[in-house]
């Protein structure tokens, strides 16, 4: 699945975004939104938006700052 996302197929990038959530995988999971935009960002915002860690955090902002939205929390 990693060498087909490059063609940017929103179940692709969203399957394995959900994978590198669960494995708690950061790094291949910001690597994933920062290179592939096509996946429902406002989704997987709500599902990390909740969390403390520094690193989901960091995430949260990252996907809303590419939806164009300011986040104030």
């Amino acid at each position: 699945m990693v060498a087909v996302q490059s063609n940017n197929v929103a179940a692709v990038n969203e399957a394995l975004n959900e994978i590198y959530l669960e494995e708690e995988d950061y790094d291949r999971l910001r690597e994933s939104i920062d290179l592939h935009d096509n996946f429902d960002q406002i989704g997987l915002a709500q599902k990390v938006g909740w969390l403390s860690t520094f690193c989901f955090i960091s995430l949260f902002e990252l996907l809303f700052s590419q939806l164009d939205l300011v986040y104030t929390g």
